[in-house]
């Protein structure tokens, strides 16, 4: 068993001490499930491209990215934004895109996903009575660990 100091995640396969604070077998099947559904997406997106180009009128897999984001903890949104920058990559890799160009894509596309997914989810916070329970919460748990 391992264990991070510095921002709580570790590999674990089996161990349920902390559920919050590890990233589990559980997780990490959720990370490569999601670059999978990104690369499906990105191939039917480029279905969608207009003919001779790379230019597509609807763009899912910022869609499926942005709902997963927005489903999962943040503290995982490293790992599964990494996950379809890679599984992109890997399409773009396979239609012959110049690798520089397409890692530009990649780190635009990644920054545009994680800032669009904080709005949505602090817009959908924010005027809700979840938002007391999540300062409540947080700061429970914040005390518990300052106890420990």
């Amino acid at each position: 068993m391992t264990h991070a100091a510095s921002d709580g995640l570790a590999l674990h396969a089996g161990t349920r001490s902390d559920a919050r604070s590890e990233f589990s077998l559980r997780a990490l099947s959720g990370v490569l499930a999601a670059g999978a559904c990104y690369y499906l997406a990105t191939r039917i997106a480029w279905v969608l491209c207009f003919p001779d180009s790379k230019v597509s009128l609807f763009f899912p897999p910022h869609a499926v990215l942005i709902s997963i984001l927005l489903l999962v903890p943040t503290r995982h949104w490293w790992a599964f934004t990494l996950a379809a920058a890679c599984s992109h990559y890997f399409a773009t890799q396979q239609a012959h895109w110049p690798p520089l160009y397409a890692l530009h894509c990649e780190v635009f596309d990644a920054v545009q996903n994680v800032i669009t997914s904080g709005q949505c989810s602090t817009a959908a916070l924010a005027g809700s009575t979840e938002q007391e329970q999540f300062h409540a919460v947080a700061h429970t748990e914040m005390r518990r660990r300052n106890v420990a």
